[in-house]
């Protein structure tokens, strides 16, 4: 009606923009007790600085009107389907949770 485009993303998990390492290993190795989610889920929904960049990046450039797409980075193992958000926005995730942990 108004000639309003809008793309909404369901970002997973993003910690921050400190060092992902730092923030990312202290989290997960806490006490889970006190978290919503567990560990094993938290990596899983994990978003990388870089792969939140670029997903935001490939949002704003995209010529679509309207869509909902998931946020997270190359992780296994993955609670959420990327086929959409790659193949309609053209995001590719570089980074994978995994490699942060010890």
């Amino acid at each position: 009606m108004y000639g309003l485009s809008v793309i909404c993303l369901r970002i997973g998990w993003f910690p921050g923009l400190e060092d992902p390492s730092d923030r990312f290993m202290e989290t997960v190795s806490e006490d889970q007790t006190s978290s919503f989610y567990s560990a094993g889920k938290l990596i899983a929904m994990w978003i990388s600085n870089r792969d939140m960049a670029h997903l935001i990046h490939r949002s704003l450039e995209t010529s679509l009107e309207y869509g909902i797409f998931y946020g997270v980075s190359e992780n296994t193992p993955r609670i959420f389907d990327l086929a959409k958000t790659k193949e309609k926005l053209g995001y590719e995730p570089e980074d994978h949770a995994e490699d942060y942990l010890p």
